[in-house]
């Protein structure tokens, strides 16, 4: 018999991993999108067995695209729709898997559009600014921005768009661009504020300030105007005047003081007497030169804005000094606190030693701030008043420094120009009356 010599062959088993479901999740399951505005859409992450393919249901919206490889919904939608699920699904060979994603399509948002209130603001270092209120009229604003950025001091609210606070820095005229962004675009408008030097530091000033003399600022001159002996008369470049303001001392020096002593260190008109005489009391003489004609001159001009300083000065020339003869040959020695010229031209605040008696000008206007009417060198009258006084001022009656002369035929009768702050009339009053006193100063 025949023997088979083949070797025996052993037979193998194999055995198969199934693949794994799909699974998934979206970073997102809705959205909303104005028409025309590209969507964001979502990321996908697998969690489950590799995903062959992606389906969508029901098809992209018009403008938009879905890739059925990364499963990911992505364009602009060009067309408005209410909230749509679209159903993503993820298939492999074993199973299939699914999420929904919801889109709805708004109307577009209008584009934003905004005014100020201001476009501009100068404000003083330290002092808050007014800023602005802005009115939208456009499409609804989500959010604002500034640059350059908000000066030291002050804040810019993000959601508001204003612009606030209280500015430290000095700057010179700085526009700030404020830009309003919707989802649809921006719109800008521009802000410029100016940072000045407060007017106590040589800023401009504004009726109310403090001024560089610890006083309120009364009266604002649209130009310079000449002050005689004051400080600021010959401050500008060739020595010219820079006087601009007058501020008024804190408080009353005095409710009732005389407005010159008696002392014999005054001038007779010499068209009177005819020679200067050692006996001419300063009650019934001139603070002026003589002769009758420079003395009327020099009453006519004190009376002006700004003589102020000048009028109380001639007080000075008069009777300051030591125990001596004067100029004149009159003799000197009075005490600068017996009278209201004296204790206004004594008078010294914040290192500021340029005061006086107002002159009968610059006493109407200081009337007029205390009554709260408008203050300007046109009003020669004190009048209209209603309300209260303003808190400090006296409604008595306040001494000027313009003095005055009538002739009578036989002499002069000399005057000095006061106000009732009461009734704001101005009046012809004696050297020896008792007034109030609130020195004045111009710079």
């Amino acid at each position: 018999a025949k023997t088979n010599t083949q070797p025996v062959r052993s037979v193998r088993a194999f055995s198969t991993t199934p693949l794994a479901a799909p699974a998934f999740t979206l970073s997102s399951s809705s959205e909303t999108k104005a028409q025309n505005v590209a969507i964001t859409g979502y990321t996908i992450s697998s969690t489950g067995g590799a995903i062959a393919s992606y389906s969508i249901d029901p098809a992209a919206p018009a403008g938009m695209s879905f890739d059925t490889l990364t499963g990911l919904l992505s364009g602009t939608p060009t067309t408005v729709q209410s909230a749509t699920t679209y159903t993503i699904t993820a298939t492999n060979a074993t199973s299939t898997a699914s999420q929904t994603f919801t889109l709805t399509v708004t109307v577009p948002l209008a584009a934003p559009a905004f005014t100020l209130s201001s476009s501009s603001e100068s404000k003083a270092q330290f002092v808050a600014i007014s800023g602005y209120a802005i009115s939208s009229t456009g499409g609804a604003i989500a959010s604002f921005s500034i640059s350059p950025a908000a000066p030291t001091g002050t804040s810019f609210n993000t959601s508001t768009g204003l612009l606030s606070g209280t500015p430290t820095t000095v700057q010179s005229a700085t526009g700030y661009t404020i830009t309003a962004t919707n989802a649809t675009s921006t719109a800008s408008q521009t802000f410029t504020l100016t940072v000045t030097l407060p007017c106590a530091s040589g800023g401009p000033c504004a009726v109310g300030d403090t001024g560089p003399g610890g006083g309120t600022v009364f009266y604002v001159s649209a130009s310079t105007f000449s002050s005689p002996s004051s400080a600021c008369n010959t401050a500008g470049v060739g020595r010219i005047s820079t006087c601009k303001y007058l501020e008024v001392a804190p408080t009353d020096l005095s409710s009732g003081i005389q407005w010159i002593t008696s002392s014999a260190a005054c001038i007779y008109p010499t068209s009177y007497l005819g020679y200067r005489p050692t006996n001419a009391g300063c009650h019934y003489n001139s603070i002026y030169q003589p002769t009758d004609a420079t003395q009327q001159a020099s009453r006519t001009a004190a009376t002006a804005l700004g003589m102020g300083m000048s009028n109380t000065g001639r007080m000075w020339d008069l009777f300051a000094g030591p125990c001596a003869l004067n100029s004149m040959d009159y003799p000197r020695c009075v005490s600068l606190s017996t009278h209201a010229m004296g204790i206004a031209y004594n008078y010294i605040n914040n290192s500021k030693y340029d005061w006086g008696l107002p002159s009968r000008l610059e006493l109407n206007q200081l009337c007029r701030y205390a009554w709260n009417l408008a203050v300007d060198n046109t009003a020669t009258t004190c009048s209209g008043m209603s309300g209260s006084i303003r808190a400090g001022f006296s409604t008595g009656t306040y001494w000027s420094s313009s003095e005055d002369a009538i002739e009578t035929g036989c002499c002069w009768l000399l005057w000095v120009y006061s106000q009732n702050f009461s009734t704001g009339e101005l009046l012809y009053s004696q050297k020896s009356d008792t007034f109030y006193v609130r020195p004045v100063r111009a710079f």
